[in-house]
């Protein structure tokens, strides 16, 4: 019994779905993607990727400094919602002539779900959503032609229960097979006392 105790909660963290992968960009036909989800015992989505700024260079020395923001939300079953600000600052790379250059900054979210959540994405694929908009750069505009925004090499990720979690989930289930076996059964203790 403590196999099967043990093998069903192996199956279940195996059971967790794999990382989707996306780019997203400041475009209205790329400023979402839509990830299903699916798996036994997600406890939390994991949102990572970078949020690049593009730049079209005119005449740039590398000493002008730049701030672009955006945001990034996550919706899906059962009012999981989620939102947070991008934010990629740094020089202006050094170009010109129209030279194409780009930044990044990574990014990674923990987006917990609550029962209700966690028990549809067992049952069945869910669909996340997940935006990328109200991109802006405060910057130099005489050196930069064009600024360009977008999130690369971007995932949505579920992530399992703790390992500590199923640990405990086995040792109850074991628990309750060893009460089971301990406690006579109701025949033979009527045998006893006659």
């Amino acid at each position: 019994m403590i196999r099967r105790v043990t093998g069903i909660a192996l199956v279940a963290m195996l059971n967790v779905g794999a990382a989707h992968a996306f780019t997203l960009t400041n475009s209205l036909t790329n400023d979402s993607a839509t990830v299903p989800i699916r798996g036994a015992g997600i406890s939390a989505l994991d949102l990572s990727g970078e949020f690049q700024t593009g730049f079209v260079l005119v005449n740039s020395d590398g000493t002008l400094t730049y701030t672009s923001n955006a945001t990034i939300s996550v919706s899906g079953p059962d009012g999981l919602s989620f939102t947070s600000p991008l934010i990629d600052t740094g020089n202006v790379p050094v170009g010109s002539g129209y030279t194409l250059a780009s930044r990044q900054t990574a990014f990674n979210f923990d987006i917990a779900l609550n029962a209700a959540q966690e028990a549809l994405f067992q049952s069945a694929p869910q669909s996340v959503v997940v935006t990328f908009g109200n991109w802006s750069t405060t910057g130099p505009s005489s050196n930069v032609a064009f600024y360009d925004w977008s999130v690369q090499n971007a995932s949505l990720t579920p992530v399992p229960l703790p390992a500590t979690a199923w640990l405990m989930l086995t040792g109850l289930g074991a628990l309750g097979v060893f009460r089971r076996k301990s406690q006579p059964a109701s025949g033979a203790s009527r045998n006893a006392i006659a």
